[in-house]
């Protein structure tokens, strides 16, 4: 059904419509196609015009006026606003009619008034608040789950500590040089010995004997919870002297390589 044209732009699939299956919807054909749907419908109608809906073929009189739109739409496979019209013309009596909310009885509850009106609960409450009319229920219409305790999900509690042991183990998350969020640096310690490290932080962890022992100590942001990254003196300390006009942190140098910049080295 597709042949391919390669030409100065680049590939472009040419569609054989011939061989098309009609039985399918246009929408359907059109994602399926990658094409618009006016183009299916214009092929359509030139390969396929035995396919076309028509809605004088439609008896309209037989349709089952209580089911809405949206269902008589899909199962006579034609248009939303084709039902609608229909509906208008042939069971104007099922069309839902938008209430005038400034006659609204707003002494009912919220629940009398959905049901009367044939609205969602939610969309009372908010014509309610909208209209200012809050507070003027004679009785509040009480919750059905009121007092009961609303099931909590474990999943969280059962798969947190799996996705934890995962990212630490993980190349990408863990303490690697792998990791998505490493960095390329140049470090130049107190007696002019230069580090090309690939991971700040593991550089740290990796020569603690170069720091003072105070320097170290890992700590994590979010106080005793440890809910932040972790940090020491030392990693804060190469990562400022990378930001800061003086470049520099109790004698040590760090110079953030970039990407395109790699000829600096």
């Amino acid at each position: 059904m597709l042949s391919v044209c390669i030409g100065r732009v680049g590939v472009m699939s040419k569609i054989d419509w011939r061989s098309v299956d009609w039985c399918k919807r246009t929408i359907d054909l059109s994602c399926e196609l990658n094409r618009t749907t006016k183009t299916v419908s214009d092929n359509r109608a030139k390969y396929a015009p035995e396919t076309l809906k028509s809605h004088k073929n439609i008896d309209w009189l037989k349709i089952d006026w209580l089911k809405t739109t949206v269902q008589i739409a899909k199962e006579l496979k034609v248009g939303f606003c084709a039902v609608a019209k229909a509906r208008k013309k042939y069971a104007p009596e099922t069309v839902i009619i938008t209430p005038n909310w400034d006659e609204i009885d707003w002494t009912k509850n919220n629940r009398q008034l959905a049901q009367e009106l044939g609205k969602s609960y939610n969309t009372v409450a908010k014509k309610r608040c909208q209209l200012k009319q809050s507070g003027k229920a004679k009785e509040r219409s009480v919750r059905i789950d009121k007092g009961h305790k609303k099931p909590q999900m474990a999943f969280g509690v059962v798969n947190q500590p799996l996705a934890t042991k995962a990212a630490k183990t993980s190349p990408k998350a863990g303490k690697f040089e792998t990791n998505v969020h490493a960095k390329k640096w140049r470090i130049t310690s107190p007696d002019n010995q230069v580090f090309i490290v690939t991971n700040l932080y593991q550089f740290v962890r990796d020569h603690t004997h170069l720091f003072l022992p105070g320097d170290v100590i890992f700590k994590r942001t979010g106080g005793k919870r440890g809910t932040g990254g972790e940090y020491c003196n030392a990693t804060n300390g190469l990562a400022n002297a990378s930001t800061t006009k003086r470049e520099m942190w109790k004698g040590w140098k760090c110079k953030q390589i970039k990407e395109d910049k790699k000829d600096e080295l």
